[in-house]
């Protein structure tokens, strides 16, 4: 302050003479103004500590009185003067440490009071809290606490002393059974907001394998750690009710591992190795041998499986020994009387078509004498039939010592048929294209004077565009109207891939009904109501090749170019008379009336696939439903969780079901070849994770220049196809097993090829009329009926074909071949190898080596022996027609 004022300080309530005029000049009146100060501050709190009643008493109020020679200041200016003269006061040591404890002498004294304790503390808290809701000042104060915490606890007594005063603590506040409730949930609700953030989950999980790595090391903890979980383990499985529930989700998790065929068939290799190598040690095989033969005994001590198998084994016996004792011609009666057996009798389990003879009856009360649960007799009588029977392989599954469902089960695999709607039923096959998501292009070739179908050359799967197709066909036609339809690969093309009469109202009918379905809404399929909608002219123009998003080039190539395009314009008029056309006459052109221009064009040329990217049909889940909407009607395959099931499966299911729909020849050779392609793709993915000698097949390996050559050399590249039916590595296999027979027997005796004769077998004629027709014929009937009707139903059901084959084939080996009384006797056949193939018409046939007991040997060292060759040869061979 300037010298000569004076500052009167005038607390209201005080003494009077604490109010007294102080020269600010005056050194030796500072001291007052502290006191004052500080007595005004005692009174401040006071005032808050108290009700309003108190503050309006004593309120407090410093003046600053102007002198009549000095000027008034503001009350901000003496603040500021005060402060500075106060901090320069400070920086004197010895006043700073009395003011100090003179503060803390004041705030001891005041605080003994609880009420101004309590007040101070709730005003500190709610200055705290002021604070605190500003983020920035939160953040300063949480990084100065760290810092001074940090600090504190870099002395080890200090951090040692804070970590018993905690644990201290926590025992004591952890003693209340609430409390300690309480801190478990708030950890666990923490534990898992923390863990639901997957980089925070994936930290921890590598931080506690690391840490668990490291505390296994130790060869004694990982002991220890080793024998506290057997025995925790051991004591939670002595509860039946929790070792019951182990299994069961161990079932689970391994189906639903082995479901992937690759794994399924890593393990297989894996399986296999592992028991060829434990097999190698002749104490091991002993053992096992051992233990099979004791199982044996212990499965035969019970008298209801003991009685089993004698009944089985004593009536192949009898049928043995009774076919042995029998002449020539009444082997030939029982074999006629055998191959009269058509495969018509349902399996319950699988839904397949078997013959009586591997069929056998079955009902809820044999299932439940076989110790079948009610859960698995119901889901294993799946077909609704009034008498049960069930086949040989579904039998293996039920008649085990623990019954299970059987492996084809329709039930157990979910994918049994759809019902197809009337709006599907009678498509045509290029109706069907039409209206299908995928189209595969297949090469199929009609052989022999049967005409039955070939595939050559691989399955091409491309999407397919309804849109063009919607674009393209009239829309201005009635449901009776037809129009000729040229499905092209592509337009340049002169030979379309399918040509048929369809009907446009019956297509978007089937397509209509599509677009609904779950399959085609997971296409995002969607159908415009403008073609449907149209209405109906007596006339309609449209143009081929010429659409909205028109398909270039136009041109058309085949064995030579053509010179001109082939955009036409096409007029096509309604038929004169309603009702001319009929339905089942879809593929003529009675209907059609065209110009004299349009007669060379004969209907609209589309191609809706071309321009898109062939999908290998392994790789196209949905790739044959949707290829196929007449058999699977959009509907997807739902699987239940946890059963394995492989494409192979599948198709042996549904071709060998009572429900014939999936046995057309486009069908089975669509599945055949996604099958054989599926196989090699596993088999190849397999034989690159194999050993190859001591070095592992790697993708830099196969880089190597000359790697793949040198694997094909040694025949390692193909050892992995040896399972694949027909490829080379297979016939190696197959070569090897007759050397070995040849070996061990000699020279086979007869070298035999059996042919089929289908459109000959009039007991086959006569299931296949039942099977296609649902008619009930005799066997002259069949022989009346005339070749073409034949040859269809052959073509039909190629599958029943193959199978009645086969059983014949059987049926020959055990009533005319292998007794000794059959075709060879005197003699007797002890062993035979044989090779089924297909025809160029289509027909399977058995090439197969036969041997003979006894046959006579030709030596050029005897003359005898080439007598006796001739004698042998002129008794079984003879160029006669039998």
């Amino acid at each position: 302050m300037l010298e000569g004022k004076k500052v009167r300080y005038l607390i209201k309530g005080c003494p009077e003479p604490l109010a007294e005029i102080i020269t600010m000049n005056n050194p030796t009146t500072f001291d007052k103004v502290e006191q004052l100060l500080a007595i005004r501050k005692i009174i401040l709190l006071i005032q808050q500590s108290a009700g309003p009643l108190f503050r309006n008493l004593y309120s407090v109020r410093v003046e600053i009185e102007k002198m009549p020679w000095t000027k008034k200041r503001s009350l901000e200016q003496n603040n500021v003067e005060d402060r500075n003269r106060i901090q320069e006061k400070r920086q004197n040591e010895d006043y700073r440490s009395n003011a100090q404890a003179i503060n803390t002498s004041v705030r001891r004294t005041r605080r003994t009071t609880l009420e101004i304790r309590v007040a101070e503390q709730a005003e500190n808290t709610v200055a705290r809290r002021a604070r605190r809701s500003n983020p920035a000042t939160r953040v300063a104060e949480q990084a100065a606490d760290t810092v001074t915490r940090r600090t504190r606890r870099s002395n080890p007594e200090t951090r040692v002393t804070e970590q018993a005063a905690d644990t201290v603590a926590r025992r004591t506040r952890r003693s209340n059974p609430e409390t300690r409730a309480t801190e478990q949930a708030a950890d666990t609700v923490a534990r898992g907001t923390k863990r639901s953030n997957p980089e925070t989950r994936a930290t921890e999980q590598a931080t506690d394998t690391v840490a668990r790595r490291t505390r296994r090391s130790n060869p004694e903890t990982r002991a220890t750690e080793q024998a506290a979980d057997t025995v925790a383990r051991g004591t939670k499985r002595s509860n039946p009710e929790t070792r019951v529930t182990e299994q069961a989700a161990d079932t689970v998790a391994r189906g639903t591992k082995r479901s992937n065929p690759e794994t399924r068939a890593t393990e297989q290799a894996t399986d296999t190795v592992a028991r060829t190598t434990r097999r190698s040690n002749p104490e091991t095989r002993a053992m096992e041998q051992i233990s099979n033969t004791v199982a044996h005994r212990t499965r035969r001590s019970n008298p209801e499986t003991r009685a089993t198998e004698q009944v089985s084994n004593t009536a192949a016996r009898r049928n043995t020994r009774d076919l042995s004792k029998l002449p020539f011609q009444d082997l030939l009666g029982a074999y006629y009387e055998k191959v009269k057996d058509a495969p018509t009798y349902i399996c319950s389990w699988c839904g397949g078509l078997c013959y009586i003879t591997s069929t056998f009856i079955t009902g809820r009360d044999i299932l439940c004498s076989r110790g079948c649960t009610d859960d698995l007799i119901d889901t294993v009588l799946h077909v609704d039939q009034a008498e049960h029977r069930f086949c040989a392989t579904c039998k293996k599954s039920i008649y085990s010592s623990k019954p299970k469902v059987p492996r084809l089960c329709l039930s157990r695999l979910g994918f049994d048929f759809p019902v197809v709607p009337s709006v599907l039923k009678d498509l045509s096959p290029l109706e069907e294209r039409l209206v299908a998501l995928r189209l595969p292009f297949m090469q199929i070739r009609l052989k022999g004077v049967e005409r039955q179908s070939a595939l050559y050359g691989n399955v091409v799967n491309v999407e397919n565009e309804l849109d063009i197709c919607a674009q393209v066909l009239p829309r201005k036609f009635d449901e009776t109207s037809t129009i000729q339809v040229q499905l092209m690969r592509r337009m340049r093309y002169i030979s379309p891939y399918m040509y048929e009469t369809i009907r446009p109202h019956k297509v978007f009918e089937a397509a209509k009904y599509l677009v609904e379905t779950e399959l085609y809404k997971a296409e995002n399929v969607v159908l415009c109501d403008d073609w449907y909608q149209a209405m109906n002219d007596d006339t309609m123009d449209f143009v081929c090749g010429d659409i909205e998003d028109p398909i270039e080039p136009l041109q058309i190539y085949a064995d030579e170019e053509s010179p001109e395009a082939t955009t036409t314009n096409i007029r096509v008029e309604r038929e004169a008379q309603e009702g001319v056309t009929d339905e089942s006459n879809v593929g003529a052109d009675e209907t059609l009336i065209f110009q004299k221009s349009a007669l060379d064009i004969c209907g609209i040329r589309i191609a809706p696939a071309e321009g898109n990217i062939p999908v290998p049909v392994h790789r196209d889940l949905n790739a044959e439903l949707l290829s196929f909407p007449t058999i699977y009607a959009g509907v997807p395959r739902s699987f239940k969780k946890g059963v394995r099931v492989t494409y192979t499966d599948i198709a042996k299911s549904e071709i060998r079901r009572y429900d014939r729909r999936a046995c057309r020849p486009t069908k089975l050779l669509y599945s055949l070849k996604r099958s054989f392609n599926e196989k090699v793709v596993n088999a190849v993915q397999i034989c690159m994770r194999k050993k190859i000698g001591t070095k592992h097949v790697t993708a830099g390996a196969l880089k190597t220049p000359g790697f793949v050559e040198n694997l094909c050399k040694k025949d390692d590249g193909y050892a992995a196809f040896k399972d694949l039916r027909s490829s080379p590595a297979y016939w190696k296999e197959k070569t090897k097993k007759v050397l070995g027979m040849i070996r061990q027997l000699g020279r086979a005796t007869f070298f035999i090829t059996f042919s089929a004769a289908e459109t000959k077998w009039t007991e086959l004629i006569v299931m296949l009329t039942k099977l296609i027709d649902g008619k009930e014929i005799t066997e002259d009937e069949a022989a009346d009926l005339p070749f073409s009707k034949v040859a269809e139903l052959v073509r039909s059901d190629p599958v029943t074909c193959m199978i009645h084959f086969g059983h014949k084939y059987r049926a020959l080996l055990n009533t005319l071949l292998t007794p000794r009384g059959g075709i060879f006797a005197p003699y007797s056949m002890i062993d035979y190898f044989s090779r089924l193939e297909f025809q160029m018409r289509g027909s399977p046939h058995s090439h197969g080596l036969y041997f003979v007991t006894d046959a006579p040997v030709y030596s050029e060292n005897d003359p005898e022996s080439e007598q006796e060759c001739i004698r042998f040869i002129d008794e079984f061979i003879t160029c006669e027609r039998c």
